[in-house]
């Protein structure tokens, strides 16, 4: 059953159309991901499906009352607001009233009166109710209580989103908008969204650039485009695997085509150039010569007419995916060993220590992964590589002639006033075409190369920097977070880039898509400890999973030894008083039933 149908939508933005003839449809209980590229209108287009702006034409079909639960991208809330107001601004009046209670309640008793009758209206809408599931929603997020009465500005990006989907929640949605849900949310955060998205029962639509996130959630993808939008069944990876399957089919009946029209353009150049030869030889005294010559411009009008409802049939030549295929000299580096730490250990003035004897290597042939929780020492950890920070005890050494590039730092070298061409033609040997070409490459195209560094946007600001960066000349590239910002195409062409680079890189990123794709070894920080695990980024996903399935059936075996001594202590007893005996009986059928269930489980 369809849920919500869109049919040939489209929104003009200060006189200007922004999309055209968009029309799709949402099943109940469908999990749908919505993704495009930066500035493509996908948050303008939800606001004008759910009549947050108008269309300009075309038409919207849902329930008219449809409980829908959105939740923004930038909420509004004040720098003093707590976790619990946030929440409870989700129903205004509600909250309108436990205000004037509270504010009754302070001018006892000689407001008596008016606090009863305020009182008897918040219990009639069903306040206590309210707040208790105010309560049990953060509860249910995994906010700690501690938190509750704390400012919402304080917390962090994942405990935001998790606050957010609290509030969202209390007029029980059948239907989710997320706008951008993933954004600033680290693993454990991402892990607990995901897996809250997969048990919601009703219909949910999500922005999201997080790819390995969409592969996870959603039962559909579709792509806006400013004339279109392309909706498939499956994640991003059956997404990709579609389109590719549609522009190889599409080059195949456009290269079909164009056979067709040159056959024909052909055949029709010759019956042209027959009748004109056997015309001329025909004489006006030899009419059957002239009407055989006549059957040649029959033939070839009737050629013309095919070719006509070719041309009108014609499809579009596919846009060929633009590789990175400029070639660039980089240092060669002959050292295998670009990096070795020997027991460094680090800690900031005031905060606990970070990391202790840390020992490990940058090997030539590394893509290493940093992972681990925010606040756990990634970022510390690429910059004590790169020698912005020294270890406290320990040593950091770099062969000498290691060429480090780290874009953090190109990022804030841009020159604001220079132009996006302006940018690369500073580097040596760079020819206008080349740097053109390159720009195209990572999707600054036409008149775009002129834009001004400080007009462009921070994703626009990232491309080039890791342009810059990527022709630098570097043995070793320290990335953190590079795909931030970014958008699905932008993100592609990272990485292809990466892909292709010849140097070592190590990288932070919460992009597992990245990560799957280029990583060869991983560094896990978990409570300042390195865990170095020589393996892909996918393999040490299954070994954690596997190691922490293996800790859970350590704790259920020793559980069921508890259950078992238990067991045997309690047909021991010996008791005169029959209460106490079926006390026993009870506790011994309590201990069966748990047994039976962990056998149940192989245990």
């Amino acid at each position: 059953m369809e849920l919500l149908t869109v049919k040939d939508l489209s929104i003009e933005l200060e006189g200007k159309p922004l999309l055209e003839s968009i029309s799709f449809s949402i099943r109940t209980g469908e999990c749908t991901a919505m993704i495009g590229e930066n500035g493509i209108g996908k948050t303008t287009l939800l606001k004008a499906i759910f009549g947050i702006i108008p269309i300009d034409e075309g038409e919207v079909h849902h329930s008219s009352n449809l409980n829908l639960g959105w939740m923004e991208q930038n909420p509004v809330y004040t720098e003093s607001e707590t976790v619990t107001e946030f929440v409870e601004q989700e129903n205004n009046s509600l909250r309108g009233l436990k205000i004037r209670l509270q504010e009754y309640e302070k001018k006892l008793p000689a407001q008596a009166m008016g606090y009863s009758m305020i009182l008897q209206q918040y219990m009639d809408a069903g306040g206590f109710e309210w707040e208790a599931k105010v309560e049990r929603n953060l509860l249910e997020a995994r906010i700690p209580k501690e938190l509750w009465g704390q400012p919402f500005a304080s917390l962090s990006g994942g405990q935001k989103t998790r606050v957010q989907l609290a509030r969202v929640l209390m007029n029980d949605p059948e239907f989710l908008v997320l706008d951008e849900p993933t954004n600033h949310l680290d693993d454990e955060s991402l892990q607990w969204l995901q897996d809250w998205m997969l048990k919601f029962k009703g219909t949910i639509l999500f922005i999201s650039h997080d790819r390995a996130f969409i592969d996870a959630v959603a039962d559909s993808t579709m792509e806006l485009t400013p004339t279109s939008i392309m909706k498939v069944n499956g994640g991003y990876t059956s997404f990709i695997k579609q389109k590719e399957l549609d522009r190889q089919t599409q080059t195949a009946l456009y290269e079909k085509q164009e056979q067709e029209r040159k056959n024909l353009e052909e055949t029709i150049r010759k019956y042209r150039q027959w009748f004109a030869i056997a015309h001329q030889s025909a004489g006006e005294r030899n009419p059957f010569a002239k009407k055989r010559a006549m059957k040649n411009i029959t033939r070839a009008q009737s050629k013309e007419k095919a070719l006509g409802k070719l041309e009108s049939e014609r499809v579009e030549k596919p846009k060929d995916k633009k590789g990175i295929n400029l070639a660039f000299e980089h240092s060669e580096m002959v050292a295998k060993r670009l990096i070795s730490v020997e027991h460094a250990s680090f800690s900031y003035p005031n905060g606990p220590g970070l990391f202790n004897r840390l020992s490990f290597e940058v090997k030539k042939e590394d893509r290493i992964a940093v992972i681990g929780k925010n606040g756990s020492g990634k970022t510390t950890l690429l910059k004590l590589l790169i020698g912005e920070l020294m270890p406290e005890t320990g040593e950091i050494k770099r062969h000498p002639k290691l060429k480090v590039g780290y874009f953090a730092q190109e990022v804030e070298k841009l020159n604001e006033n220079h132009s996006l061409l302006d940018s690369l033609l500073d580097i040596p040997q760079m020819t206008q075409t080349d740097a053109r070409t390159l720009l195209a490459c990572f999707l600054f195209r036409k008149e775009d190369v002129h834009k001004t560094i400080k007009n462009l946007s921070m994703g626009e600001k990232c491309r080039l920097a890791f342009i810059r960066l990527y022709l630098s000349q570097a043995d070793l590239l320290v990335l953190d977070e590079p795909t931030n910002y970014l958008d699905l195409p932008s993100r592609e062409t990272i990485d292809d880039a990466l892909e292709s680079y010849p140097g070592a890189v190590v990288i932070v990123s919460h992009d597992a898509y990245l990560l799957k794709k280029m990583a060869n070894r991983i560094l896990a920080i978990e409570d300042g400890n390195v865990h170095d695990f020589k393996d892909t980024f996918q393999a040490y996903h299954e070994w954690k999973k596997e190691s922490e399935r293996s800790m859970e059936d350590k704790e259920l075996e020793g559980f069921k030894k508890q259950l078992a001594l238990r067991y045997t202590q309690l047909i021991h007893l010996e008791e005169n008083d029959p209460d106490k005996n079926k006390q026993i009986l009870q506790q011994l059928k309590d201990i069966n039933n748990e047994l039976a269930k962990l056998e149940e489980k192989g245990y």
